[in-house]
C-alpha cells in the first residue's frame, strides 16, 4: 500500500496497529457483530435486484515525463453486487 506522504503513512501505520489491538477486546468484537451482516442476513434478491455500483479509475505511468497520458476506465454494474463478478 502506498502513502502520498509522511504524515499519510505514519496515520495509515497508527490506524492499522490500534485496529488490530482492539480486535483483542472482547467487547469490540461484541460490538462489531452487531453492525456487520452474517451470511444469510443480508437484503434479499428482491430487494437489491434495484442496487448500482461504479468504479472509476485514472492510471499514470511510473516514467516522469511533461504532461504525462493518463488512462481512464469506468466500470458501471446493475444488479445485486453480491453476484458481479
Amino acid at each position: 500500500m502506498k502513502s502520498r506522504g509522511y504524515l499519510m503513512a505514519i496515520m495509515t501505520h497508527f490506524a492499522l496497529a490500534l485496529g488490530s489491538l482492539l480486535i483483542a477486546f472482547p467487547f469490540v468484537r461484541k460490538l462489531a457483530r452487531k453492525y456487520v451482516y452474517q451470511p444469510g442476513d443480508g437484503p434479499t434478491k428482491e430487494q437489491s435486484k434495484n442496487d448500482r455500483v461504479e468504479y472509476r479509475g485514472i492510471g499514470t505511468p511510473d516514467v516522469k515525463t511533461p504532461n504525462p497520458p493518463r488512462a481512464f476506465c469506468k466500470a458501471r454494474y446493475e444488479g445485486s453486487v453480491y453476484n458481479c463478478k
